[in-house]
């Protein structure tokens, strides 16, 4: 969900790079659409829908800010001030246009949802501070590209080893009132990994993970499924605490792995990984509306119904309206990337 980039890395690189994009958007409307069946109370808090909220909560966002970092450098060697003025318009107009649009709809549409919204000026002002919702990742992206901005001098292996003592820091001290700059630490790491093994054509060791990959990737997704169930419990925000560490290593490894050897072959995936702007910020407005239609309209509550409609909806309605955005050339003036 990086701002558009002008590529200049080979199309394989930038397909596996899209594709675990794909899989990272795919993975941020599911956890949504679990998180609001669960508070509307229409799936349990425990059993199979919650261990795999928690799953997914353990590592889809790291996985996007490492995917953010890795092109960082790139983009920074065509001039700090093409990547400021990308950062402004890809970033920071996303975040105020539509942080105003999906606050005012939840607001509106307050006596149909999980929770209250209100909105006034006060809450407008406070969006300075205290992001809404799902866009705090826009707002912890802008921070961190701009410690990416600042920081371009030094030597990335210094950058990520300051950046992940911060990210421990914050994720052994995280409250649950904590705020927006703390959430930009706990994440930190992942910015800073992407920033310095991103940008490498070859890792080391890489050939041998390659050849491994059929058997290693199945296995860390089965690691990162078994930890975050066994500390599901260690707190309400899943994924925001040290204990969850080692799922979030081995989620983030299995999608990155598996997107580096089959990525450049998953061309639907790539699809969505391009697009994922569009999708991360209507996509919430989109998977709501459907479950509020269908339960509380419709009086319709069979999961096997609900839950591949909002997933379906919620990919293809923003698709299709970024599509039409492109197409018409106004898609940076509706922040949809």
């Amino acid at each position: 969900m990086a701002p558009p980039e002008t590529h200049s890395a080979t199309p394989a690189r930038l397909a596996w790079l899209d594709a675990a994009r794909g899989i990272g958007i795919l993975l941020v409307v599911l956890g949504h659409i679990l998180g609001g069946l669960r508070d509307a109370g229409l799936i349990e808090r425990s059993g199979f829908g919650a261990h795999l909220f928690y799953a997914i909560y353990s590592f889809h966002m790291p996985l996007f800010f490492w995917l953010a970092g890795s092109l960082v450098d790139a983009r920074l060697a065509k001039g700090s001030g093409r990547f400021l003025q990308a950062t402004l318009i890809g970033v920071v107009w996303p975040y105020f246009l539509w942080g105003f649009l999906q606050s005012l709809a939840n607001h509106l549409g307050s006596a149909y949802t999980n929770h209250q919204y209100p909105f006034d000026a006060q809450r407008l002002i406070s969006f300075l501070w205290q992001p809404p919702a799902q866009f705090w990742f826009l707002y912890a992206l802008f921070l961190l590209h701009l410690c990416a901005l600042f920081s371009q001098r030094i030597p990335r292996s210094l950058c990520l080893g300051a950046a992940s003592a911060l990210s421990l820091a914050a994720l052994w001290a995280w409250p649950e009132s904590a705020s927006i700059l703390v959430w930009t630490a706990m994440p930190a790491w992942a910015y800073f990994a992407g920033c310095l093994l991103g940008n490498a054509p070859l890792w080391p060791g890489e050939a041998a993970l390659r050849r491994a990959a059929p058997v290693l990737v199945p296995l860390l997704l089965l690691a990162c499924g078994t930890v975050s169930i066994l500390v599901q419990d260690h707190g309400d925000a899943p994924g925001l605490n040290l204990p969850i560490l080692p799922a979030t290593l081995a989620g983030v490894g299995a999608v990155i792995l598996a997107c580096r050897c089959w990525g450049q072959h998953l061309s639907w995936l790539q699809c969505l990984g391009q697009f994922s702007m569009s999708i991360y910020v209507l996509h919430v407005l989109i998977v709501a509306g459907t479950r509020i239609a269908l339960v509380k309209l419709l009086h319709i509550e069979a999961l096997w119904l609900i839950l591949p409609s909002q997933l379906l909806l919620g990919i293809g309605v923003p698709l299709a309206l970024a599509a039409l955005a492109r197409r018409w050339n106004i898609n940076r003036l509706l922040g949809l990337g």
